[in-house]
């Protein structure tokens, strides 16, 4: 138990909120600016006159992608296993397994997974548990379990159902990779479904999934010349996951939600599906996403979070993701644990994993012209309350969604660029937001700060492949031409 008083962290957390709002208020004075409201309304969808911009000119071409069907969803019997998806452990030749079935299941410990190295031969066979949505009048429930000892750099395949029902899923494919060979990942935020609650269809929601669904299955080339083929290893999905409350429903809609898992099933059935949440998800006190998503749990040291931000190593990276809809401000919860999650990694586990990648929501760095990146208090109270724990403890990167386009930063702290992508003395800042959503695209820009490198407001994805120790490819990829908008190798100097 920590000796500090609580009435002393309170003032000390007062005194620090004071000298942040006083500082916000004197850029006010110097630059004219406005303080806007973070959860300012966006006018809708807009899909025309998309601009990109770059310093440089790294683009490369992908080959073309089969035409994009209607979505929809099928009716299918309260016992059917559906939204199958699968999640990381920091554990080498483990899974997460999980899928929502209407109907209860038959017992306790009837939620069942069958898999094994070929789909004539499972063999092998695990079982866990299922919990049902409790807040309003949601339904349902959500099966997990825990998949271990699978081989490495091997498929496996799998089916999931209920033992007393007898009824499962189709047959899944999944690779497990090695730790010490490349990892490849996409990055995405503020998604949403392709079909809301009335079926009104998003082709640029539509085609974001349909293009990782491709780089889920291996069905496109590698995103740089000259490179073997990659196997992706995981999707993460870094906020505003389904806009289940886009309708109105401040306590979420579930058929939005629901739809929104049966669309990503194709990859998140195939890829483990990483998330953390954003403003668009907290309904119920984030209760429906912690009781859908299996993220990282806190464990004995109390180091690895709590669903809702949390830490993991896997591969040649340590992943920590925050929750930027949660008190995050020094003296916070948090905060605390955020800083002793740095610590500890710098203290043990650089060695281990030698890239530092951190998420979030929200994003300390952005030029667009959206009010959120445009004189909003909180990113400055975000930024300050990060920054210098990124910078002490050498995080490689940090990714973010919320404003709806894409930005790339130089190595970046306090505003000043610090190095290069090959020598880099500071934190890389990337915004992902660009997936689709129905909310619309932000186009317009600030003029272009000194640490802003590329930015666009196309729609799209991105990718990050971990080649070695010293070696990240990061790119942008247009989801309707599925060619790359913009490249970045980055260096890891900690890691020769």
């Amino acid at each position: 138990m920590s000796s500090r008083s609580p009435h002393l962290v309170s003032l000390k957390a007062r005194f620090w909120h004071l000298q942040m709002l006083l500082l916000v208020l004197c850029t006010m004075a110097v630059t004219g600016g406005q303080a806007e409201g973070s959860f300012g309304e966006r006018k809708g969808p807009k899909e025309q006159d998309l601009v990109f911009h770059q310093k440089q000119d790294l683009s490369h071409p992908l080959s073309s992608s089969p035409s994009l069907s209607s979505s929809g969803v099928q009716e299918v019997s309260g016992n059917t296993p559906r939204q199958v998806r699968l999640a990381l452990t920091e554990t080498k030749g483990q899974r997460v397994v999980q899928w929502y079935t209407e109907q209860k299941p038959s017992s306790s410990n009837s939620s069942l997974v069958l898999f094994g190295p070929s789909p004539s031969s499972l063999s092998l066979s695990a079982s866990g548990s299922a919990l049902s949505y409790s807040k309003g009048n949601w339904v349902g429930w959500v099966h997990t379990v825990l998949l271990s000892n699978l081989s490495s750099n091997a498929y496996f395949y799998y089916k999931v159902g209920d033992e007393g029902y007898g009824e499962y899923s189709g047959v899944k494919r999944t690779w497990v990779s090695g730790w010490n060979g490349p990892q490849s990942y996409v990055w995405y935020g503020d998604m949403g479904a392709a079909c809301d609650f009335n079926c009104g269809f998003s082709l640029n929601t539509s085609a974001s999934i349909h293009l990782t669904s491709l780089l889920a299955h291996s069905a496109l080339p590698p995103p740089f010349p000259g490179l073997p083929p990659l196997t992706l290893d995981a999707v993460f999905h870094v906020g505003d996951i389904a806009y289940a409350d886009f309708d109105g429903a401040k306590q979420g809609n579930q058929t939005i939600w629901n739809i929104f898992l049966e669309e990503i099933s194709n990859t998140s059935s195939v890829v483990p599906y990483m998330v953390c949440p954003g403003n668009h998800d907290v309904f119920y006190r984030f209760e429906s996403y912690s009781r859908t998503f299996a993220m990282p749990v806190a464990t004995g040291e109390g180091l690895t979070g709590n669903g809702q931000w949390w830490a993991m190593g896997y591969g040649q990276t340590y992943f920590v993701a925050i929750n930027t809809e949660e008190l995050y401000e020094p003296f916070s919860p948090q905060h605390t644990w955020l800083e002793n999650t740095l610590r500890s990694y710098s203290l043990s586990l650089r060695s281990q994993y030698p890239w530092l990648i951190v998420f979030g929501h929200r994003p300390p760095y952005c030029s667009n012209a959206w009010e959120w990146c445009n004189g909003d208090f909180s990113r400055t109270l975000l930024r300050e309350s990060t920054e210098s724990l990124f910078y002490k403890y050498g995080v490689n990167a940090y990714i973010a969604g919320h404003t709806h386009s894409y930005e790339r930063t130089y190595p970046v702290y306090k505003g000043k660029v610090m190095g290069t992508y090959e020598n880099p003395g500071a934190t890389v800042y990337l915004v992902a937001g660009m997936a689709g959503d129905r909310e619309g695209q932000d186009l317009d820009w600030q003029p272009t700060p000194s640490w802003s490198a590329s930015h666009s407001s196309n729609f799209g994805i991105t990718s990050m492949t971990i080649f070695n120790s010293t070696h990240l490819l990061w790119s942008f990829i247009d989801s309707h031409s599925h060619v790359v908008l913009d490249q970045m190798w980055l260096l890891n100097p900690r890691g020769a």
